[in-house]
């Protein structure tokens, strides 16, 4: 089957050419990145449940943002091998990270694979894996994790049928995979999916699912399975047998399903990934929940960079935090002018959606 992997020779659009990304207080409203997701690439992520792509941000935007985050996340130190951003969602404040989060080609290209006219921001989050050594239970170790779907600790329900999906998870990877090592391992869906056995659905056989205690370690998993559950365990061997290896360099995104298996694997000794974790879905799915704490949640701060923040987006970027496009019934005459009083100061055009209001 199929195995495809796009590179994007990328273009600095003028915000990027005009401005060091390490000097950005704003996140841009224009793309840095060069997308140009095609129907192959929307057929391979809708059949086979993932998409890579190579060279699809500036390296520059990349590096800073790599920079940004080791500033982010070296003063937490400790045992565990998986660290998560010292509980910044976006937004962080950090310009890069967060330009590089709702980058507006990255938010076209979402809406492209799931076919929808808006999407959510429900995940961005930066995570840190740090190399570790034996350890003395490694029962919930990230290291060596066992085969898993993503679904059951985002929605509360279960993924529709594989027609009709509802979000975009994605991988930005920062670092080198041949300098730390940890690729990911996916198990592409076959073209033929009425012979698939392994994308039968309900999506049951893995740890976190029914009765099934959730573990992360693929030994500890599999030997726990193969005494408690066999037929599961007989299930997931195959599903071992049919992995394949995605490696990636700085910048590299995956772009995957929350009904797709797949795991991580260990990092070459010493070595450390940096990623930055997204999801957007389809709105109207309140069942699939936010990780983040949400954008109103910071509006106190003393900077004011939210306010800002909003007012550099476009109205695409905004949709998904939650406010509406144009020509929605919440924008009103009234409301038009609250809102231009609000976050006028800032630069906030508020021409967009008094252009679409009726009569105008």
């Amino acid at each position: 089957f199929l195995f495809l992997r796009t590179s994007i020779n990328y273009f600095s659009v003028k915000a990027m050419l005009t401005v060091n990304p390490l000097q950005l207080t704003t996140v841009c409203n224009e793309s840095a990145a060069k997308v140009d997701i095609s129907e192959e690439h929307v057929l391979q992520w809708r059949e086979q449940g993932y998409l890579l792509v190579d060279n699809l941000f500036p390296r520059e935007l990349v590096d800073a943002t790599l920079s940004e985050i080791k500033e982010l996340t070296m003063s937490k130190q400790g045992t565990n091998d998986f660290e998560v951003g010292d509980g910044k969602t976006f937004p962080t404040g950090l310009s890069c990270l967060d330009s590089l989060s709702l980058d507006a080609g990255l938010v076209r290209a979402v809406k492209k694979l799931l076919g929808s006219d808006e999407v959510r921001m429900s995940q961005a989050e930066t995570w840190k894996k740090v190399a570790t050594g034996g350890v003395a239970d490694p029962t919930y170790s990230n290291q060596d994790q066992r085969m898993h779907m993503d679904f059951p600790n985002h929605t509360l329900l279960h993924p529709p049928v594989w027609e009709n999906p509802e979000a975009v998870a994605i991988i930005i990877y920062l670092s080198d995979c041949n300098e730390c090592g940890g690729p990911t391992r996916v198990v592409p869906r076959l073209p033929t999916p009425q012979n698939d056995e392994l994308y039968v659905w309900p999506y049951s056989n893995m740890p976190g699912f029914g009765e099934v205690p959730w573990t992360n370690d693929r030994h500890t998993t599999e030997s726990i399975l193969q005494e408690t559950q066999p037929a599961m365990a007989a299930f997931r061997e195959k599903l071992y047998a049919r992995e394949q290896s995605i490696t990636y360099s700085p910048g590299t995104v995956l772009f995957y399903r929350h009904d797709l298996w797949h795991r991580g694997t260990p990092l070459l000794p010493g070595g450390v990934r940096y990623v930055q974790n997204l999801v957007f879905k389809k709105p109207q799915c309140d069942w699939l929940n936010n990780w983040n704490k949400g954008t109103a949640y910071n509006m106190y701060a003393r900077d004011q960079y939210v306010e800002k923040l909003i007012a550099r987006l476009n109205v695409e970027q905004r949709n998904c935090l939650g406010i509406p496009l144009p020509g929605h019934a919440y924008w009103t005459p009234a409301t038009l002018e609250a809102v231009r009083q609000r976050y006028e100061v800032f630069g906030f055009d508020i021409e967009p959606y008094g252009a679409a209001l009726p009569g105008s």
